[in-house]
């Protein structure tokens, strides 16, 4: 019963594979040693086990338990990645304004639209401010994650990383639309085409993991 109690629990849960599998060690451990004492007690293998599935409780109910931790560990490493990935944007697109463009009042040709050096130093200060808040929400989760619920802060890390990511991603999306617009030229660089791209594909696999987060 034990097996089959196991199984049932395994295909109900979704979420980080090596914390699934940590989770159901778990369960089976405290199944295993249940038994162990009711065998003890005098019942066959067959009654003990039968006795230790039904004290754990259902597996409809364990599974909810069990799937707002993996739901929490999901949302943490969300967390994390946007952290590295914010940091990541924040140095790449600085670098790359410093490399291709250079200083703005420097920049060849018309005058700079004062409307590009404020966007781009709106990406920035949100990319900043953004790491420095993920920074703190890690600090706290650490700190009080004991005293709140899975689900409670499974739904928090889950709102926050969505909400994170719509916003840095369309800030970043406008600069780029607006830099085009503005200065075409300095878009169809080779560099600028490498750090749009990597900057394409690191918000694409932060939304994907932040709409993860939404199904788990």
């Amino acid at each position: 019963m034990i097996e089959d109690y196991l199984d049932a629990l395994d295909r109900r849960l979704h979420g980080p594979g090596s914390v699934k599998s940590e989770l159901l060690t778990e369960v089976r451990h405290s199944l295993e040693d249940a038994a162990e004492a009711y065998r003890d007690d005098g019942l066959t293998t067959a009654g003990a086990e039968q006795r230790a599935v039904r004290e754990f409780g259902g597996v409809d109910a364990v599974a909810e338990d069990c799937q707002a931790e993996l739901a929490v560990s999901h949302s943490l490493g969300t967390v994390r990645t946007l952290l590295a990935g914010v940091v990541l944007l924040v140095l790449m697109w600085e670098v790359g304004r410093r490399l291709i463009i250079g200083p703005w009042e420097a920049f060849p040709g018309p005058p700079l639209n004062p409307l590009a050096g404020l966007a781009f130093g709106m990406a920035e200060r949100l990319g900043i401010v953004l790491g420095l808040v993920i920074a703190v929400l890690l600090l706290s989760v650490r700190l009080l994650g004991r005293r709140t619920s899975a689900r409670a802060l499974s739904s928090l890390l889950t709102r926050f990383n969505v909400l994170a990511v719509l916003v840095y991603g369309t800030t970043l999306f406008l600069v780029c639309a607006l830099g085009m617009f503005l200065r075409p030229e300095v878009f169809q660089d080779v560099g600028m085409v490498v750090i749009m791209t990597v900057t394409v594909l690191v918000m694409s696999r932060l939304g994907w993991l932040a709409g993860r987060s939404l199904r788990l």
